[in-house]
């Protein structure tokens, strides 16, 4: 986290508990053959089976805490991957005041950007470049199929490079190589102060 940021556990109580430092966890449910089976729930008739991911920090395990509450200094902000409920996903931006910078594609498969599968038609990354006027931030290996899965126009991406970065505020989103099944996909690494 940047120096200038906090973060509090709410306990069951009410009360809250500063905290200077933790452990973040990103652990996917949805891997291997098993995959489905992992959902954590039922998924409505309308959506595709997809990935799930529960982010936690241990210390807030530890205490008991029902949330994590952050402040956000710079109040920028940039979407993940966002495929789903573009309009909820806005109304999400304006209510916490924040101010979006941009769109971050991890790579170009219709689940992470939109697009059509199997007769699905899903909104992505086209419905949020229209709707909030924003960048997508996609590996220059990837954006071909983004355009081709969005629909988008060349000039409404920003194709990065290894090792590039995003800024927002006092932190960055900094695009890193990923190996494995998926050529051209990039991860994001944790936000770093600038």
């Amino acid at each position: 986290m940047p120096e200038n940021a906090h973060a509090a556990l709410v306990l069951p109580d009410g009360s809250t508990r500063s905290l200077s430092s933790g452990t973040f966890r990103a652990t996917e449910y949805t891997v291997g053959e098993e995959g489905p089976s992992a959902m954590p729930g039922d998924l409505p008739p309308n959506v595709a089976y997809t990935w799930a991911v529960e982010l936690s920090l241990d210390e807030a395990q530890e205490a008991g805490a029902t949330s994590v509450e952050f402040d956000r200094p710079s109040g920028q902000c940039a979407l993940v991957d966002p495929a789903w409920d573009i309009a909820g996903l806005l109304e999400r931006v304006r209510a916490e005041h924040l101010t979006l910078v941009g769109a971050v594609a991890t790579h170009a498969h219709w689940d992470h950007v939109g697009g059509s599968y199997n007769g699905l038609s899903i909104e992505g990354v086209g419905k949020l470049v229209s709707l909030a006027k924003v960048p997508v931030y996609v590996h220059e290996a990837d954006a071909a199929k983004l355009q081709r899965n969005s629909g988008l126009a060349d000039e409404a991406l920003r194709k990065v490079k290894d090792g590039e970065s995003l800024s927002l505020g006092d932190s960055r989103i900094t695009f890193l190589p990923r190996r494995g099944t998926l050529r051209a996909a990039n991860a994001c690494g944790p936000a770093r102060r600038s």
